[in-house]
């Protein structure tokens, strides 16, 4: 009764193979979810910008979007109080480069969610208009020419100790924020 089943040779050949195969997908996978991971966070930006002007040219009032550590907040100008909040993905970090000095967020460790700190809402914001424009204030948008050949933006996100950056463009006249993965070697 030869030929019902294998040899031993036959088995550890075969598990050599799939080792070698997953020992190559790991590291792909691991590539693959660090650079989701960015993508998703560019997401986040763009939708915390695309909620405030909404919010702004919905119901016809000023709100900021106030960039903090922990993450990224609508606050109402009427009202005095955070609308909404966007939590920042874990291990991620950005710049805020309209600032300039490779801005960090404002720290809000000790912010109470019921009183905004007057320095994170006044230095560390974007405001938008009831047409939905962005005001800069005291700070200048990066130029769109700088974003395009992947030299500038007004917000860069990266992850710790990685090259890949997530860059940001916001857009003046319209409040709109565009972003792109950029894989740097």
């Amino acid at each position: 009764m030869k030929g019902r089943g294998f040899t031993l040779v036959e088995v550890m050949v075969v598990l050599v193979i799939v080792s070698i195969l997953i020992g190559l997908a790991v590291p792909m996978f691991s590539l693959f979810s660090r650079r989701r991971k960015l993508e998703n966070a560019g997401r986040l930006f763009q939708s915390a910008v695309n909620t405030a002007r909404s919010y702004a040219v919905t119901r016809q009032k000023r709100f900021k979007l106030v960039f903090a550590q922990s993450a990224l907040k609508i606050y109402n100008t009427e009202t005095g109080k955070y609308q909404e909040r966007f939590p920042i993905p874990v291990g991620v970090e950005y710049y805020i480069e309209f600032k300039g000095d490779r801005a960090t967020g404002f720290d809000d460790s000790a912010e109470s969610p019921e009183s905004p700190s007057p320095t994170a809402v006044n230095n560390y914001s974007l405001e938008f208009r009831v047409d939905g424009s962005i005001n800069f204030g005291q700070y200048t948008s990066v130029s769109y020419s700088e974003y395009a050949q992947d030299r500038k933006a007004d917000i860069v996100i990266h992850q710790k100790g990685e090259t890949a950056r997530c860059f940001i463009d916001l857009e003046p006249a319209s409040g709109k924020a565009n972003w792109k993965f950029v894989e740097k070697k």
